[in-house]
């Protein structure tokens, strides 16, 4: 059974190399998307003054000690059995190699992920390394490192960044963000595969407001139904719509349809809530109102 150690406010996994591989053998045959650390002294000690990121990192899968400083720095009398780190790696890139993985390599310069690329292409013959990215840590993820791993590694991706910090003392609340960021996303910005904290917009404030509030909101604005009372060829008509900034004429050409159908399914929304979204203030207090009721769903999908 693991119990783990606390170290500086980190629970540390005390497994031994063996049950480690264990576990990320049954991590990577699932389907979800498990994070495994292995963490160094350094690491801890930057981390000593940033309580919010030690409670993320705290939810990661697996965190395994890079150093034995680490297991003897442990508040515990007594230590466990120390983790043969290099096995542990060892046992990792074998396992990848006899099952034919893939591996998509993250690098901090040229240099060094073409040292490791024809090291694992001598060594670990099976890997298949799909491809390899510099990613450094005065840059930000772009759409070409998203293109490059969802078109070399066949996967799907996405990433968020929090707001530039100057001080690593700052870095607990960029990461916040960007975990903000990611999950402004999934609700509101589906189609985005950047996320950036600053560019959320009204998305990122409607995410933050209480839920009692949301749901007097919609409660006033849907006359006690709630949006399910539209169909889905109302809500697809209103959407582009708004896409095209309330003009009749251009969101009939593209959506197909005569003006005066158009018309007709837009008032139906005004029968049945009172709002004419051809009036501005009415057209944008049913799509906060749409906005609203998505991020409803997410907190109702996350229980």
């Amino acid at each position: 059974m693991n119990e783990k150690i606390n170290v500086l406010g980190v629970n540390i996994d005390s497994f031994t190399a063996k049950e480690a591989m264990k576990e990320t053998i049954a991590f990577l045959e699932s389907e979800l998307v498990s994070v495994i650390d292995v963490v160094s002294v350094d690491a801890l000690m930057q981390m000593n003054d940033l309580p919010e990121l030690k409670e993320k990192m705290n939810e990661f899968d697996m965190i395994l000690p890079g150093e034995k400083l680490i297991l003897e720095a442990a508040e515990e009398p007594e230590l466990p059995e120390e983790i043969n780190m290099k096995l542990y790696l060892k046992m990792f890139m074998r396992y990848l190699h006899k099952n034919h993985k893939r591996l998509y390599l993250l690098v901090e310069s040229e240099e060094e992920g073409q040292e490791a690329f024809r090291y694992l292409q001598k060594a670990y013959s099976g890997i298949q390394l799909v491809g390899l990215a510099k990613v450094s840590a005065e840059g930000r993820a772009d759409d070409m490192l998203v293109n490059a791993i969802n078109t070399e590694a066949m996967v799907n991706v996405r990433l968020s960044f929090g707001t530039i910090i100057p001080e690593l003392k700052e870095v607990s609340q960029s990461y916040k963000e960007a975990g903000m960021a990611l999950d402004v996303g999934r609700i509101f910005y589906p189609e985005r595969n950047i996320l950036s904290y600053r560019e959320l917009g009204i998305g990122r404030l409607i995410h933050q407001l209480p839920v009692s509030l949301c749901e007097m909101f919609l409660e006033e604005v849907f006359a006690g139904n709630t949006v399910d009372q539209f169909d889905e060829e109302t809500l697809s008509t209103v959407d582009k719509f708004f896409e095209n900034s309330l003009n009749i004429s251009e969101t009939a050409r593209q959506l197909f349809v005569h003006r005066n159908t158009l018309v007709y399914r837009l008032e139906k929304i005004q029968k049945q809530t009172g709002l004419d979204v051809r009036v501005f203030e009415d057209a944008l207090t049913f799509k906060i109102a749409l906005m609203v009721a998505d991020h409803m769903k997410f907190i109702e999908n996350r229980k």
